[in-house]
């Protein structure tokens, strides 16, 4: 019964999946990119924008423009993993 569900949802969603507005991912990357983003964000009409990135391109000063948010400090699982 729940192989037939899963199918039923599976085949829902090709069905409808047409028809949601999906947001194209654009991805900068290279020498400049950080230049490119200001005329990339004004282009799409994009009022604010959330940048993930880590403690590393901070400390390099490349988003020294930018209003910096500090995060919490790693999970305990996180950290176990990386000792591991």
């Amino acid at each position: 019964m729940y192989k037939l569900y899963c199918r039923t949802y599976q085949k829902t969603f090709r069905l409808i999946s047409p028809l949601i507005p999906w947001i194209e991912t654009e991805l900068l990357e290279g020498e400049g990119s950080l230049q490119r983003l200001p005329s990339l964000v004004k282009s799409k009409g994009i009022s604010r924008v959330l940048v993930v990135t880590d403690h590393g391109i901070v400390s390099a000063g490349l988003l020294k423009r930018l209003q910096i948010f500090q995060t919490r400090k790693p999970t305990p699982l996180a950290v176990g993993v990386v000792r591991s």
